[in-house]
């Protein structure tokens, strides 16, 4: 039907097919090393600015090469000089240093000496920081992440009250894992993540790295706020309330714990249970006070308290109880009960979003398409701070297409 190409037109045909060939390959592989070379000048400019007792990463503790998450608990720690862990680490980026001083002779119970994967330094630099916000994460919850910094951790909501954000992991993670974790480090700046294995039974490792974090490189500001990466926050109101109501009753801003407060939770004896604590971990029937780790709000003068309580107290793998309940008790702080703000249903959530109960400022929303629906319709609680994110386009998440 069609006229035979000529041997000389076949042949220029077959030319240029190799020459796309070629030149798709040097640049796939050129762009690769380049990324590379980047990454070992980040990871090169990051290790002169670590203390000396920092040192490379280790992928994982674990003998497991799975890409699904670790489910061994960590028993072991670095052998650091525990002495040079406080010192080091108590020097802040203004040349001062923390409370994470340690006793001549005194030997700590819990070193929690593990080591930085990454450490955004720059973060904390501007010396009027008034809220720093730090966000439990599985290394495997991209998504979620990318979710919480497209919504409510916006930079473009964060910069009006003089706020930053950090996500909080762990490691223990096969290389195809942390590969990604290592680009996103990369992009976006704000990842923590200490060397420690990522599971559910050490989270509690999880919230004491935040506190160390916070203590020993944003000590410079004034607030810090705790969440997860399933809850969507109201961060306006949740300020605005902060300011307008919650700090007017009280003497000064320091001291301060702001949460929904469990006051007679059960311990759940169930062994087939998430949740399951025997005896011998807890003997009581009943958790005395504490915080739903969902969210809560400290004053920044109690994170090295916190931390240097955790030193001497005994491991506890409820985070939540071991953070806000046992440490809190330990440095004699009371809890600021804020219950009517929360809603830890995630099957209400939509419901009270649309009919707007503006009360509700913290929301638990187990699925993340939800989770991106909701978003707008919370915006439009401010309607002069929705318009301006409709006008430049940032209340359209496409990410998950």
């Amino acid at each position: 039907m069609f006229p035979r190409p000529s041997r000389i037109l076949r042949l220029l045909i077959l030319l240029v097919l190799l020459f796309i060939v070629v030149t798709s390959f040097y640049m796939f592989t050129s762009h690769d090393n380049y990324q590379d070379n980047k990454l070992a000048l980040l990871q090169s400019l990051e290790s002169s600015l670590r203390p000396s007792h920092i040192v490379p990463r280790r992928i994982a503790r674990s003998n497991s090469s799975h890409k699904q998450g670790p489910t061994d608990v960590l028993t072991t720690k670095d052998n650091f000089n525990v002495q040079n862990v406080l010192h080091e680490e108590g020097k802040l980026l203004n040349g001062s240093t923390s409370m994470f001083t340690l006793e001549p002779g005194k030997t700590l119970l819990n070193p929690y000496s593990f080591p930085y994967i990454h450490n955004p330094l720059h973060i904390c630099r501007e010396h009027n920081l008034t809220f720093l916000i730090y966000i439990h994460s599985s290394p495997v919850n991209f998504k979620k992440r990318q979710a919480v910094r497209q919504t409510w951790g916006h930079p473009g909501i964060l910069s009006l009250y003089s706020a930053r954000l950090v996500f909080v992991l762990g490691g223990g993670y096969d290389q195809s894992v942390q590969g990604l974790v290592d680009m996103e480090a990369l992009s976006y700046g704000d990842i923590v993540q200490e060397d420690f294995i990522d599971s559910y039974r050490n989270l509690t490792y999880k919230g004491i790295a935040a506190l160390k974090w916070v203590g020993t490189y944003c000590a410079n500001s004034k607030f810090v706020l705790k969440s997860d990466d399933d809850i969507l926050i109201d961060i306006v109101s949740l300020i605005d309330d902060l300011f307008k109501n919650i700090l007017p009753k009280r003497k000064n801003g320091t001291r301060l714990i702001l949460c929904n407060l469990w006051t007679r939770m059960k311990v759940i004896r169930d062994p087939k249970s998430k949740w399951f604590i025997s005896k011998e971990e807890f003997s009581g029937d009943y958790f005395p006070a504490y915080c739903s780790g969902s969210a809560f709000l400290i004053s920044s003068d109690l994170a090295p308290l916190l931390y240097k309580a955790a030193l001497n107290t005994p491991f506890f793998w409820v985070d939540d109880f071991y953070v806000t309940g046992l440490l809190v008790k330990k440095i004699k702080i009371q809890h600021t009960s804020y219950n009517d703000a929360y809603l830890l249903n995630s099957n209400l959530a939509e419901e009270k979003i649309m009919n707007n109960s503006n009360q509700i400022k913290v929301f638990h929303v187990k699925k993340l398409k939800l989770f991106i629906k909701l978003w707008p319709f919370l915006l439009k609680r401010h309607n002069e701070l929705a318009q301006k994110f409709q006008i430049h386009g940032f209340m359209n998440i496409s990410f998950l297409s």
